[in-house]
């Protein structure tokens, strides 16, 4: 997008005693609403959360199609939270990642305006479409680690990867998949920085918040040890594994999630028969290193990239159609919606 003529100067050279009201004090780039108005013309709603609406919207001059989310500030009880995710997206570019593309604030309310993924959820896409191979996996796959490999090489954890936060560009995208919602995402420290500041964490580049969504949430978090950026690739080694069998690989039983906790931290992997049948060994040897209990074995995305799975999916990876995958899929997705 064009910038606008406009260039209000930084937040931080207007001290005012409402700056402590503001989520983005000291942050640059950041206009008031009433220049959003100006430039962008607001649509239909299109998703809501709890204190939010999500509208699109259009620029006036461009014409460009985007999503603005409308927060309540009144309603928000964990202002540093919006703080860490704008702080985050403000410092990622990524083309498989939902960028940033404007601040607006005022005392009540705050606006993000986002790169708009109109091709919906992944999960929902591979089962509109219906025809789905492990090989197109692969090519989805591969550019979600290429995504994640560029987080964590900015110290970027995004501590939330799940169906619901990977989203496809458009209506016609096959692997042109994007990262989305980073509102519990951290950016750590090296061990030698002596920065500080929102969304940081203060001990050698570890986190220790207890954080992310049951079936995806890495082992050492809920050991309460502390962890690393190999939280998100576990949480992506459950998305995969959905992605081939159509169902989680830790599961609850009549005890609840505390069943599914236990199996997350047992380190034991099982690929049940008939769903993983016609699923490549090199596709289980990947899963296998991504769901590795100990986040010391576990791939990193740079390793994971180079797995022959990934590195070789033209070849390795089956074309055939995953029809049982998709059918488990449709009733996980009717089952993570109403649950």
């Amino acid at each position: 997008m064009t910038a606008p003529a406009f260039h209000a100067p930084p937040l931080s050279a207007f001290f005012r005693k409402e700056e402590e009201l503001l989520v983005t004090h000291g942050l640059a780039d950041v206009h008031t609403p009433a220049m959003f108005h100006h430039w962008f013309e607001i649509g239909e709603l299109i998703g809501r959360g709890s204190v939010s609406m999500v509208y699109a919207c259009r620029h006036k001059t461009s014409n460009e199609q985007f999503a603005v989310k409308v927060i309540n500030k009144q309603l928000c009880l964990k202002k540093k939270s919006l703080r860490d995710e704008i702080a985050v997206l403000m410092r990622v570019k990524h083309p498989n990642i939902i960028s940033l593309e404007a601040v607006y604030e005022s005392d009540t309310e705050l606006y993000l305006v986002m790169e708009r993924a109109t091709g919906g959820e992944l999960f929902d896409r591979i089962v509109q479409v219906g025809v789905y191979s492990e090989r197109q996996a692969t090519e989805i796959v591969a550019n979600l680690l290429l995504a994640l490999e560029y987080l964590h090489d900015h110290n970027i954890l995004h501590r939330d990867i799940k169906p619901e936060n990977l989203l496809l560009a458009t209506s016609d995208s096959r692997h042109d998949i994007k990262i989305s919602d980073f509102g519990i995402a951290k950016i750590l420290e090296d061990e030698d920085d002596d920065m500080t500041g929102y969304g940081r964490a203060n001990v050698r580049g570890r986190a220790y918040t207890s954080c992310g969504t049951d079936y995806y949430v890495a082992p050492e978090v809920l050991n309460d040890n502390g962890y690393d950026s190999k939280v998100d690739l576990w949480s992506l080694g459950v998305v995969v594994y959905i992605m081939l069998c159509g169902f989680p690989p830790f599961t609850e039983d009549e005890t609840g999630m505390e069943s599914v906790y236990r199996k997350i931290t047992s380190g034991i992997l099982e690929f049940p028969d008939p769903y993983w049948t016609n699923v490549s060994d090199l596709a289980k040897s990947f899963l296998r290193n991504l769901l590795n209990v100990d986040p010391v074995a576990r791939f990193s995305a740079e390793q994971a990239l180079e797995h022959p799975w990934i590195r070789a999916r033209t070849m390795s990876a089956s074309q055939e159609p995953l029809n049982s995958a998709i059918h488990e899929m449709r009733r996980f997705n009717q089952k993570r919606r109403f649950s």
